[in-house]
């Protein structure tokens, strides 16, 4: 719908063709960082840098709430595009499915470098590493820019809903 297809994904890269005014082009990504999902953090993000301008973005997608706070106050995309995504997350609610909000952040080299300092080290920590993870991703996951939101119909895996059942016999 929104014109991005995922063509191949590697260790380090992602590929995406995406649809143009004038045409489709593909765009590859270094995957730089990826911080996990946690239930305490109802969130991930990653952060990518195109290969072909340098632009580093990180991007956020999580429970509205945990996206909501993050959001850069005063952004005029977020003005415009705040009422209208609590409404059709309500509508998606409403109908049963799945939600997330989507924002991101566009990073300069000088605010990474120290982030990815502070991130590395915690990473490595021995003691509190998940808590020090936390307050490192925390430091960057701010001032978001919000894109809008997804609905997914929340289906059990196949076979799910036989093996439930079976245990309850």
């Amino acid at each position: 719908v929104f014109g991005f297809f995922c063509v191949r994904r590697t260790g380090t890269t992602v590929v995406v063709r995406e649809r143009l005014p004038d045409g489709t082009a593909e765009a590859e990504y270094e995957v730089l960082n990826i911080l996990e999902f946690t239930s305490a953090r109802r969130r991930m993000s990653c952060v990518v840098r195109s290969l072909a301008t340098g632009r580093l973005v990180l991007y956020c997608k999580g429970a509205d709430s945990a996206v909501y706070e993050r959001l850069a106050q005063g952004h005029p995309l977020n003005e415009r595009l705040r009422a209208p995504t609590l409404a059709h997350l309500e509508e998606y609610g409403s109908a049963g499915l799945r939600t997330l909000c989507l924002a991101y952040r566009e990073l300069d080299e000088g605010t990474y470098d120290a982030w990815q300092e502070t991130y590395i080290e915690a990473k490595t920590s021995l003691r509190d590493r998940d808590s020090k993870v936390d307050a490192a991703s925390e430091l960057i996951e701010r001032d978001l820019v919000l894109l809008g939101c997804t609905a997914i119909e929340d289906k059990l895996q196949e076979g799910v809903p036989g093996a439930i059942r079976q245990l309850a016999a």
